[in-house]
């Protein structure tokens, strides 16, 4: 990312990523459906202690390509509850 970074900044071209934690979707549910001992240690590593929907990405997405964003670049922006917090 820093490489590109470099290349595009000066262009006003931001280079950010999302990086996704556990979201309710068919792969979230493909995983836990049928383990709830594996559906508990997920959850209890989420502070928020919820898996997001697929909003929650789609919302800071919205949010890096928005005006509030325009001074943002080389962010890798973590949407996971604070389920990184403990590492």
């Amino acid at each position: 990312m820093r490489g590109n970074r470099i290349e595009v900044s000066a262009d006003q071209v931001h280079v950010n990523a999302i990086a996704p934690g556990w979201i309710n979707a068919p792969m979230y549910c493909a995983a836990t459906d049928n383990d709830p001992p594996r559906r508990a240690k997920i959850l209890g590593r989420i502070q928020m202690n919820r898996v997001g929907d697929p909003d929650d990405i789609g919302w800071a997405a919205v949010f890096l390509c928005s005006e509030a964003a325009k001074y943002i670049t080389s962010v890798r922006l973590p949407v996971d509850g604070g389920a990184l917090v403990g590492f």
